[in-house]
């Protein structure tokens, strides 16, 4: 019955109907709750399709049976994060640093939450770890927004311009990298 239903899926994903493929797959996780990849599959799922709850849930019955699953900790942290469950998202994307230590997204995650919280300090050393691994536009636009809340205007400058310089349609860096230049006296700028 397994099978059957990820072929259902199989043909479904084919067909463009997604919708219906989801369907199968949820009936297959019914069948086998110990499936931590299909657990993954529909953890991810229901976070692009912003089910937080759903989402929250099935990366839960992941990390039960993989604890170690990147992604999963990951998608965790941002989630545990959202719910503002703060102390359960650092320790999931910390943990997901233990795993991949060369990897962007949880020292850029890192980065934000310390960020959100109003440490600046902190949240800077894991957003410069990140912009080392990748540079990211959206990194170096936090990064810039940090040096610039700590009077740092010269640093500032230079993030928002390599943030830019990546994303030249990022209107926020843009105006931020304005600010910037206004409070060094570079009207012309």
């Amino acid at each position: 019955r397994f099978k059957g239903l990820l072929a259902d899926a199989e043909f479904a994903f084919y067909a463009l109907d997604p919708e219906k493929a989801v369907r199968s797959l949820e009936d297959a996780f019914r069948l086998d709750k110990t499936n931590a990849e299909l657990a993954f599959y529909l953890g991810e799922t229901a976070f692009n399709e912003g089910e937080t709850e759903r989402a929250t849930q099935l990366l839960h019955t992941v990390l039960a049976r993989e604890p170690r699953h990147f992604e999963a900790l990951v998608y965790t942290g941002v989630l545990e994060n959202e719910a503002g469950r703060t102390d359960r998202a650092l320790e999931a994307l910390k943990e997901a640093v233990a795993v991949k230590p060369d990897a962007f997204l949880p020292y850029f995650a890192l980065g934000a939450l310390f960020a959100l919280r109003g440490q600046l300090a902190r949240a800077e050393t894991f957003l410069r770890k990140a912009v080392a691994i990748d540079e990211n536009p959206q990194a170096f636009s936090l990064l810039g927004t940090i040096a610039y809340e700590r009077g740092r205007l010269a640093e500032a400058t230079e993030a928002f311009q390599k943030a830019v310089r990546l994303d030249p349609d990022d209107e926020d860096a843009l105006y931020q990298l304005g600010l910037c230049y206004l409070d060094r006296g570079w009207t012309q700028k």
